[in-house]
């Protein structure tokens, strides 16, 4: 059955991350499989088990969660959802080991996964704090290639809309963490040109003019600079008159 994607940004589960960036990821119920390969019972018990690491996962059991995954995985190496899953448990409780192997996992079983950009972002932000910047950069780029297309796609009925948003969120984060890794790296012109993609973006998101300033403030531009840090100010004033509840880098 089809359900969310990972590529629906899931603000609360991954606050943890702020420390590193902007990270994607969801629990959700999706679940594919060769089921006319498969023996009925075989589908029907690891679907059962899904779900169950599903709830415990809800309810914050990791160690439950985690203890159906590698069940699962000891007959069944191979099913990327359950690594999946397992990474998102593993950056829940900051265990960037664990998450790097499961992404990496699951990026070598299914490289062209409707997900896979959020595991390459996940990935860049995990290697990028584990200082391989040349590694991050490669993820971050890669992610942002396989879903730019997708934000530039003309709006369909509401699941193709909900996808363009979806992929629209990701390269918004992806450009963002690329821009702060370009910032920290003392290359300005580059994280200018990521956080002026992020405004192409999400026009309404105060983050990528805030950090666009701080860009051109470091290549001398401070007029530019002084422009685009007025905006993020009056479009986070706007954003709180709407909502107070809303934070000022949450995603469009």
């Amino acid at each position: 059955k089809n359900t969310e994607s990972e590529l629906e940004m899931d603000a609360q589960s991954l606050a943890r991350l702020q420390s590193l960036g902007y990270a994607g990821g969801a629990v959700d119920d999706s679940f594919e499989l060769e089921s006319d390969r498969e023996a009925p019972g075989n589908f029907i018990q690891i679907h059962s088990k899904l779900e169950r690491m599903d709830h415990s996962t809800r309810a914050k059991d990791y160690a439950e969660s985690q203890a159906i995954g590698w069940e699962i995985l000891r007959d069944r190496p191979n099913l990327v959802h359950v690594h999946r899953r397992l990474g998102l448990i593993a950056i829940e409780q900051m265990d960037f080991d664990a998450a790097m192997f499961h992404y990496s996992e699951a990026l070598r079983i299914d490289p062209n996964a409707r997900d896979a950009p959020v595991w390459h972002n996940n990935l860049g932000l995990i290697v990028a704090r584990q200082g391989d910047d040349d590694k991050a950069v490669e993820h971050f780029q890669a992610a942002i290639r396989m879903v730019d297309g997708e934000v530039l796609s003309v709006a369909g009925d509401g699941t193709a809309e909900k996808r363009r948003r979806g992929a629209a969120g990701l390269v918004l984060s992806t450009r963002m963490n690329l821009g702060d890794l370009r910032l920290r790296q003392g290359r300005f012109e580059d994280a200018a040109r990521e956080y002026r993609a992020a405004v192409a973006v999400a026009p309404e998101n105060p983050g990528p003019h805030f950090q666009l300033g701080i860009a051109l403030s470091k290549l001398g531009q401070s007029k530019e600079a002084a422009e685009s840090q007025r905006e993020a100010a009056r479009i986070q004033q706007q954003n709180a008159a709407r909502s107070p509840d809303r934070s000022p880098h949450d995603n469009p």
